[in-house]
């Protein structure tokens, strides 16, 4: 049949499968950590906290 693959071919789509869920998970691990290490907000939703002004009215 057409749709029958090799054993060299089913091994070659597994290891290239393999490679980009490794790829997914390192650039996650990486933008988590940046995160951590950064004290950047992941979570969607108004941040009121660029401020320097004491009281909170001026937004620079």
């Amino acid at each position: 049949m057409a749709l029958e693959r090799s054993f060299a071919e089913r091994a070659e789509l597994r290891r290239k499968l393999s490679m980009v869920l490794l790829a997914v998970i390192v650039g996650a691990a990486l933008v988590a950590g940046a995160s951590l290490f950064f004290g950047w907000n992941l979570v969607p939703g108004t941040d009121f906290t660029i401020t320097t002004d004491p009281a909170g009215a001026l937004p620079f």
